[in-house]
């Protein structure tokens, strides 16, 4: 006769789960005791982590991309308007207050065909802007796009190039004065910087940077200091930063 088998234990399972990892069993326990009301949610990341800058993160709207790389952005001053230039050589004009839910640019303009935009640049009152291409000239534009006038295009002949009266390779930055409107500066990939009338567009005075030895080094960026100063300030290709006095070098 068989012997008679004791019934088993139903609760075997979970007292040997438990036992084998206890301290997933407490974590449960402690969830759900630290769940609340709000269903475990828990309190919502705070600003200064998820933002630290505060930045208006909260709505983002895409504009019309550009058929190529955007190489140059310049806001107006109000920021009503924004400039938008590619390698394709176009330049998108943004107009904020007459935008449609489309996003659309107002109008693209061409400062000069089948090079890209280097640099952008406003007038201080918002009323005209210039655009700095792979060309040797500085192209101008009214506040809505339409051409006003160009520089001249430099004697590449001549081998000093500060003997010219433009510049004899591609026009790499430029950058309007702050307050002065008839003031602009713009650097180049023929070495010089250069400072012009924004009104009749001749050149005023060319700038050589002092090298540690002699060439041609890139003049890739130009900018006033702020507070409507006349010192000018430019970097190089070769590491080097340059300022000057714009007054008197008019």
């Amino acid at each position: 006769r068989a012997a008679a088998q004791p019934a088993p234990d139903l609760h075997a399972g979970s007292k040997r789960a438990e036992e084998a990892a206890p301290g997933a069993a407490k974590r449960q326990r402690d969830e759900a005791e630290g769940s609340g009301d709000d269903g475990g949610a828990g309190p919502p990341p705070t600003t200064t982590t998820t933002n630290p800058f505060r930045l208006p993160v909260t709505h983002e709207a895409a504009l019309d991309p550009a058929p190529r790389a955007i190489t140059a952005l310049a806001p107006d001053r109000s920021g009503a308007r924004l400039l938008a230039g590619s390698r394709a050589g176009g330049v998108q004009i943004f107009d904020f207050g007459g935008m449609t839910s489309s996003l659309l640019p107002f109008r693209t303009v061409t400062p000069c065909e089948g090079v890209p935009v280097h640099g952008l640049a406003w007038s201080p009152s918002g009323g005209a802007w210039c655009a700095a291409v792979g060309d040797p000239r500085l192209f101008f534009f009214d506040r809505d796009g339409a051409a006003v006038g160009e520089t001249v295009r430099g004697d590449m002949y001549v081998r000093d190039a500060t003997n010219t009266k433009g510049h004899v390779a591609a026009v790499a930055c430029v950058a309007w004065h702050p307050v002065q409107a008839a003031l602009i500066a713009s650097g180049s990939d023929d070495g010089t910087a250069r400072l012009w009338d924004a009104e009749t567009f001749a050149q005023r005075t060319v700038i050589k940077p002092a090298l540690a030895r002699p060439g041609r080094v890139r003049v890739g960026a130009v900018a006033w200091l702020p507070g409507g100063t006349d010192t000018l300030a430019a970097g190089l290709a070769d590491g080097s930063l340059h300022a000057w006095d714009a007054r008197a070098r008019a």
